[in-house]
C-alpha cells in the first residue's frame, strides 16, 4: 500500500471543494500551497530520525581540507559521535568540532544521521502521516472550517500514532537483534567494544 503524491495534492484541494487534478503538470491556483504543505510535512517527517532514515555513518575528513561536508540528503547529524569524544553539530553541509572550537577533523568520526528520503520510499506510516499533516495545514490556511478543521486534525493525530507506534516497534525489533549479535560476539570472542568500532580482542 502506498500513497501518491497527487492524492496528498488533490486531498488539500478537496477541503475547499476543487476538482481533483489528473496529474501534478495540471495548472491550478492552489496547487503550489499544496505542495508546499506536503513538503513541509515531508522535511518534518525525515527530520525526526525514524527507524526508517536514520543510520550510523562513518564520516571521513577530506584529504586536504581535514573538513567534513555531508551529503545533500542528511536531514540531522546527531550532536555527539557515538563515542563520545567529539561534540560535534552540523553547520550548513560541514560538520563542526564544537569542542575545538574548528571545522578541522583528525580523523574520521562515528555520527548518527538521518536521511530525506524520497517521498515514493518511505513506509506507508509516514506516507499517511505527511498526507494528514498536510491536508490540515492546508485547510487551516485556506477554508478554517471549525467543524472540517477538527475532523482533520483527529485524523492527523491518529497517524501520528500509528507512525510512532510503528517507530518503536522497529526500533525494538532492531535492539533485540543487536543484542542476538552481541551475545554471539562475545561466546567467541572477548569483545570489548561496540558494533560501531573494531575493538575486538581475539583469543590467544
Amino acid at each position: 500500500m502506498a500513497i501518491e503524491m497527487l492524492n496528498i495534492v488533490n486531498a488539500c484541494l478537496a477541503t475547499m471543494g476543487e476538482t481533483p487534478l489528473n496529474t501534478l503538470e495540471e495548472d491550478h491556483s492552489y496547487k503550489a500551497a499544496a505542495e508546499d504543505k506536503v513538503r513541509r510535512a515531508h522535511d518534518s517527517v525525515c527530520s525526526r530520525s525514524l527507524w526508517f532514515n536514520t543510520e550510523w555513518v562513518e564520516a571521513v575528513p577530506q584529504a586536504d581540507t581535514k573538513q567534513i561536508y555531508l551529503p545533500g540528503d542528511v536531514q540531522k547529524v546527531q550532536a555527539r559521535s557515538r563515542c563520545g569524544n567529539y561534540r560535534i553539530v552540523q553547520r550548513g553541509r560541514r560538520l563542526y568540532d564544537v569542542g575545538r572550537n574548528r571545522y578541522e577533523f583528525d580523523r574520521s568520526v562515528v555520527i548518527k544521521i538521518s536521511r530525506k528520503l524520497d517521498f515514493d520510499l518511505l513506509p506507508y506510516e509516514a506516507q499517511q502521516f505527511i498526507n494528514d499533516d498536510a491536508v490540515l495545514a492546508f485547510q487551516s490556511d485556506f477554508d478554517g472550517d471549525r467543524i472540517k478543521y477538527d475532523r482533520l486534525a483527529a485524523y492527523r493525530q491518529q497517524s501520528l500514532y500509528l507512525l510512532n507506534a510503528e517507530d518503536i516497534r522497529q526500533k525494538k525489533i532492531n535492539l533485540l537483534a543487536r543484542a542476538s549479535v552481541q551475545r554471539l560476539q562475545n561466546e567467541n570472542f572477548n569483545y570489548t567494544g561496540h558494533p560501531w568500532h573494531s575493538h575486538v580482542t581475539f583469543p590467544g
